[in-house]
Formats: structure tokens, sequence, C-alpha cells
């Protein structure tokens, strides 16, 4: 069992990436179904239920032997709304960790077990839900993995086609060069001072899924805006592309959406009568990927130079109805899934609202 496998599921360990050799078993820590681990090294404090044998290392606290008087469930829940607090509260060094120490100074409420079964049953309901909405999320975005990787590479309709340098396109599509087909505007290596308020900032980390996120809010003000934004300014349908930390998300500018923005990010404004959204799915294709992660650069964080933007090579359709419903028809893939992001958000931020108030008796709902 690693970390990556806690991350991956959702309450109960049902699966693991890899496995051990009777001989790594004879030298792990085996934990049996039902048993409660938590993480404490790189994802710290997340916790998880075991639903299969599994073997675990260092990197995990094992609660074992649990009294008759706390329910596992219930226990789980505790562990879930403390993770903020452990995760404050991990040492420092190389990469934050918590030990069996920190975890075990650990205060938390115990109600009677029949109301630790009751609260159990109420967030056991929206978990059901969460996952649910998560099980059709992971339908949903295999769907547009499928429609990206035919519509990207075969298009709408093509009965012949062409081998280039980059991979069998549909013989009418051309290949062109990224500066070829986009006019870049670069403020790297510029970082603005932030303010209170102002004008909105844009980083790499605002750009998730195809679209720009603002739960990370920063501003600049007025005047910095004014001095600052000197090489450009994006327009309504240009697309923004970061170019490191990650690397190759993009996402749309909205209209009449004034920002500014600085490293690890640039704009994209198409040459000549491109859809910029067929532009947009093409950069997150996985042929334009993979030319993005064999021309990145650097050691700690890899990104590309914009010296090696002329090497990336972009395929493209030259009917522009084509490109046109390429895009509608992705787009509408993305909004079921803003849909269902939505929602499980909402449903997030009920459980977390629930949590707070039961775990902390502020309301109650005792047994019988």
């Amino acid at each position: 069992m690693r970390i990556v496998d806690v991350t991956s599921s959702y309450k109960y360990l049902r699966s693991t990436s890899q496995y051990l050799s009777p001989k790594g078993e004879s030298k792990s820590v085996k934990v049996e179904t039902g048993d409660l681990v938590m993480s404490i090294c790189a994802t710290i404090g997340r916790p998880i239920i075991i639903d299969i044998p599994a073997c675990i290392h260092d990197g995990f606290v094992w609660f074992s032997q649990l009294t008759r008087d706390v329910s596992t469930e219930f226990l789980f829940y505790v562990l879930q709304n403390k993770e903020r607090d452990f995760v404050r509260r991990r040492q420092t060094g190389t990469q934050g960790n918590l030990n069996t120490t920190i975890v075990g100074r650990t205060s938390i409420a115990i109600p009677p077990f029949g109301e630790q079964e009751n609260i159990v049953r109420v967030l056991s309901t929206v978990d059901e839900a969460i996952f649910k909405t998560n099980e059709i999320l992971a339908k949903t975005e295999r769907l547009k993995k499928g429609l990206m990787q035919r519509l990207l590479t075969r298009g709408i309709g093509h009965k012949e086609f062409k081998d280039t340098e980059i991979g069998r396109i549909p013989k009418e599509w051309e290949v062109d060069a990224l500066p070829d087909l986009f006019n870049i505007i670069d403020y790297r290596g510029r970082t603005p001072p932030f303010s209170e308020s102002g004008v909105p900032y844009i980083g790499s980390d605002n750009i998730r899924n195809e679209r720009i996120v603002l739960d990370n809010k920063r501003y600049v003000s007025e005047e910095t805006y004014d001095k600052y934004m000197t090489r450009g300014i994006p327009n309504g349908g240009d697309i923004l592309f970061t170019t490191e930390a990650p690397l190759g998300e993009v996402a749309i500018i909205p209209r009449n959406f004034r920002f500014c923005f600085a490293q690890r990010l640039v704009a994209l404004q198409c040459k000549g009568a491109h859809n910029s959204k067929f532009l947009m799915y093409m950069l997150r294709s996985n042929v334009v990927q993979k030319q993005l992660d064999g021309w990145a650069t650097g050691t700690t964080v890899e990104g590309i130079s914009a010296k090696n933007m002329k090497f990336v090579k972009i395929p493209y359709s030259e009917d522009s109805d084509e490109q046109g419903k390429i895009a509608e028809i992705l787009s509408t893939v993305d909004k079921k899934l803003e849909l269902e992001r939505n929602e499980k958000a909402k449903l997030e931020r009920i459980k977390q609202g629930l949590m707070d108030l039961l775990l902390t008796g502020k309301i109650r709902i005792r047994g019988d």
C-alpha cells in the first residue's frame, strides 16, 4: 500500500497499484480488512479504512485494537476532519511529515457509541452521494479522453490519411509550429508586487481542467497593472497556456476579463481564422503533450522555454466548420464535467459543515 493508493481511493482501500513478494510481505507490517490507517508523509493526515488485506510502510500510522467504545468509521471521520490540523502540525524538512508522537498527542471528543453510529450514518449518506458523483466524473472523463483521441487525430468524416513527423492525420489537415499558429504574449521573468485588491492576478495554479479557477485569489494595484502590462494585452477568446508547474494546462480567456499574469504562463493569440477552442483542445491532445514533455527542460521543475516552443508541432484542420464541430463536441462534455464538479464541491461543503457540527458536539444526535 502506497500513498498514491490512498489519494486515489475514497474512504475504503479496495485495490493497490503494486504488490509484494512473500519475502517483502514477511518484512512488512500487515493490516487486515476493517483496520484504519492514516498517511503521515507526502500527503499528510489522509485516513483510509482497509477493505483488503495489505501491507504498509513507515509512511502510515496504524490504529489497531480499537476499544469497543470507539467505532472505526467514527474515528475515520474524526481524523478526516482533522486533516488540515495535521498538515499544520507536520514537521519541517525536505518532505514534511508527522510521527506517532504528534498523532498520539491529538485529543478527540468521543460521544457514546450509539451517537457515534448515528453520526456515521449521516456522514456516510453524504459520502455515498460524493462517491456516485466521483463515478460519474470518472466515466465522463473517460468519454472525453476517448473523444479527444479520436477527434484530434482522425477528425470528422475523413477517409484518407497521411503520415507526418508527429503521426498519422487526415490528408486534408496541416501541421505547423506553435509560433506559426499563435502570437505569444510572454511576461515571464517579471514578478509584479501583489496588493489586497485591484486587478486579478492569474498564475499557473489558476489554470485547471481547461478553465480559469479563481479559488486562489491574488491582485495587483491599478498602478502596477498600467506599469507592468506593456508587452501586450490578451483578449477574450485568447488561450492561456502554462509553461511549467504544471506544463501544458490551457484555458480560454473570457470576454471582458481584465487581469495580470507573469511567471509560468503565456497568452496565445490565434493567427488567421482559427477556432481558438479547437486549438486549445489540440494543445491538450496526446500528440502535443508528448512533444511538450520532450522539449521540457529543468531539474526541480520542468518547463518549456520560449526558444523551444518553435519545435512543438500542432496538427489542425483548415476547415473552420470542422474545427467548430470538434470544439462544440468537446465543449459539451466539458459542460457536463463542470456540472458534476460543482455538484461534488457542493456535497463536500455540506459534509464539512456537518462534520464541524456533529464531531464537536455543537449538534447532538443521540443514540438509543
